[in-house]
């Protein structure tokens, strides 16, 4: 199951935030961080926070919106966390994983578009 097939995910998106990650892939193939806007509503944290899905490379239940330790902010993993050891957050599948979600991001209709200032 893909983070982008939840039910939650017309919601969730509205909260993401794509962050390229330059010092490995450089601009031609960056990484990318997938961060979170902390929502204000407690309970919408809440809900993001219990999302329940498998690990995309092993199937062992993830929570895949997670909250940095020691603070408020929110970030997405689709893998296992570093606890369990790093062969799920390091591999193909969780790659393949992040590259849907950022298609996706790409993709979203935007509802009232800014105007550009050059």
């Amino acid at each position: 199951m893909s983070l982008v097939e939840h039910a939650l995910w017309p919601t969730l998106r509205d909260y993401v935030k794509i962050q390229p990650y330059m010092r490995d892939g450089g601009p031609v193939h960056p990484r990318h961080r997938i961060e979170m806007k902390t929502p204000e509503s407690l309970s919408l944290i809440a809900q993001f926070l219990d999302i329940e899905m498998p690990c995309v490379k092993c199937g062992l239940p993830v929570h895949p919106i997670r909250r940095r330790q020691g603070g408020t902010s929110l970030y997405v993993s689709v893998s296992c966390p570093s606890a369990r050891g790093l062969a799920c957050r390091n591999s193909g599948a969780a790659a393949e994983e992040y590259e849907r979600i950022v298609a996706e991001m790409e993709n979203r209709p935007r509802g009232n578009p800014q105007p550009m200032l050059f």
